[in-house]
């Protein structure tokens, strides 16, 4: 930033959320474009209920297979769930 007048580059616009209470108030307040939920959370209690309140809020979601690969999307080992909070003008019309 210092090598360019202080002028530092814009920091990227986060799609990608991803832990419990962080989804979880994203698809209460609406924010929530699409959720991704891992079908191998131990206990499962932690996120049996979030697609009824997804279908609630009429926010799609989806079950995937394993929690490990939802963790490399967000560069962790493993993830519960994730949300998508925004969608790129040019796949508006396919998403």
């Amino acid at each position: 930033a210092e090598a360019s007048g202080g002028n530092a580059p814009a920091r990227a616009a986060e799609y990608l959320r991803f832990g419990l209470n962080n989804v979880t108030n994203l698809v209460e307040n609406g924010q929530a474009k699409l959720v991704v939920i891992a079908n191998d959370v131990d206990p499962v209690e932690l996120v049996m209920w979030l697609p009824q309140l997804c279908m609630r809020k009429n926010i799609p979601f989806m079950i995937v297979k394993n929690k490990a690969r939802l963790g490399k999307m967000c560069n962790l080992k493993t993830a519960t769930c994730v949300a998508l909070v925004d969608v790129n003008e040019n796949d508006r019309a396919s998403f």
